[in-house]
């Protein structure tokens, strides 16, 4: 963790008014402000009689999301009710990326992870060849690793 240069559960920016360890409730009421259309795209959890520490994932979707006047697929990754991870699937990614260097200084022109402090922000492909963007809070990824070592 070290790496990353953070520590604690302080809230990490990731775009918009979207930081991790916020609840999906928070999250889903943020986006029906200009969007009514979300799909659940994930939603499990241990069951009751398991013993171990909980373990819930809830993913969505957002369609026709606009990020730096881009149009697009937003996802959102909760882990345990606390926002992991946003990936935003632009309709144009290589304009986008453009947006993203020229408004927010972020360059993933010539690398495609970039960190600041908590986040990992990422150009990546997906399982179906889709190019998307994404921010990450390398500290529930640690948290969900570590779980998943010691119990799965």
């Amino acid at each position: 963790m070290d790496s990353y240069n953070c520590s604690g559960t302080e809230p990490a920016h990731f775009i918009d008014s979207f930081y991790s360890y916020q609840t999906s409730e928070e999250f889903e009421r943020i986006v029906k402000l200009t969007n009514d259309s979300i799909k659940v795209l994930e939603n499990s959890r241990l069951d009751s009689t398991d013993t171990r520490p909980q373990f819930d994932i809830y993913e969505i979707s957002v369609p026709e999301y606009k990020h730096l006047g881009h149009t697009g697929t937003l996802d959102a990754l909760f882990y345990n009710n606390r926002l992991q991870a946003i990936l935003f699937y632009p309709i144009n990614p290589n304009e986008y990326a453009n947006s993203l260097n020229d408004s927010l200084n972020i360059n993933l022109k010539v690398h495609n992870e970039i960190n600041q402090g908590c986040v990992q922000i990422l150009k990546w492909t997906d399982f179906k060849n889709e190019l998307y963007f994404g921010w990450r809070d390398k500290r529930l990824d640690e948290e969900q690793n570590d779980w998943i070592s010691k119990y799965a």
